[in-house]
């Protein structure tokens, strides 16, 4: 029983380990795919503006990878000098990494290191979100949903005039098992097949990165965590006295001082924030 047991739990270490290389090349490669349709197919949707859709498709762009690359340069809680004996009550000790945890410091098995508010482990970026780019990662998934959810709009315009109607009653057509089989007996060609893909694609990974974005953006108002709300809806509302309902306060801890600012370009840690206020909240 035992074996099995150890079976199972690597058969699913390593289900993890495949999903979260699959999510990160899967965005990557819808994401490429869908802008380079928005700066060739821009005339479809908008006509005259499409050139100013190019230029703001390239501004989005920009800030997809400039916050990609800061997510991902997230840093890994080293405590300064390991100790036998914890601070506090609430410090705990990790016995993957050997050493002591400040509150809120959680250990991820994928990472194989302690993440300082660890929130959760995101597929897309394949690393955790933390104390230290939670920000990034909220505005990441912001310009990600509102470039993905643009290429819907203009592949939809374009399949609405080379294929069928995407809002009306011929909406079965962009299922992708329908149109590969129409793609099979020759009623449409590959291109077409593959830019249904897209579109769906598009439409509801938009979808789920806006609802991300806007689940980071609640957690960082309230100086939450996903691991933290889970406990309170198991308490059912126990504890939840003890959310910081500071709102600017807490956006300024993970934006900056001028929260809107990360949003127009990416500005790494150490410019938004002095450095003694990351540990001011496990201290």
């Amino acid at each position: 029983m035992l074996y099995k047991a150890d079976m199972a739990k690597e058969i699913a270490n390593n289900l993890v380990i495949f999903l979260d290389k699959v999510g990160k090349y899967y965005f990557f490669l819808i994401t490429a795919a869908l802008y380079f349709c928005v700066l060739t197919l821009p005339e479809y949707a908008f006509g005259d503006f499409s050139m100013y859709v190019r230029y703001f498709i390239s501004y989005i762009v920009i800030n997809i990878i400039g916050n990609y690359y800061l997510c991902i340069k997230q840093g890994y809680y080293r405590p300064a000098q390991n100790k036998e004996t914890l601070p506090g009550a609430s410090w705990s000790f990790c016995e993957d990494c050997q050493q002591i945890q400040p509150p809120r410091c959680h250990h991820c098995p994928l990472c194989h290191r302690c993440i300082l508010k660890r929130d959760h482990h995101c597929f897309f970026i394949s690393t955790c979100v933390g104390q230290d780019n939670q920000a990034n990662f909220a505005v990441y998934c912001f310009h990600a949903s509102v470039g993905l959810l643009l290429s819907f709009a203009v592949l939809s315009h374009y399949l609405s005039a080379s294929y069928y109607e995407v809002f009306s009653l011929d909406f079965y057509y962009y299922f992708p098992l329908f149109t590969l089989l129409n793609c099979l007996l020759g009623r449409v060609d590959i291109g077409t097949f593959f830019l249904t893909i897209l579109l769906c694609g598009s439409f509801f990974t938009g979808i789920c990165t806006m609802l991300l974005f806007l689940w980071q953006l609640f957690l960082i108002s309230f100086d939450l965590t996903s691991h933290e709300v889970q406990q309170l809806w198991h308490s059912k509302g126990a504890g939840l006295s003890k959310m910081k309902t500071q709102v600017w306060y807490n956006m300024n801890q993970s934006f900056g001082i001028f929260p809107l600012l990360l949003f127009v370009l990416p500005i790494p840690l150490r410019f938004r924030r002095s450095s003694g206020s990351i540990m001011k909240s496990y201290l």
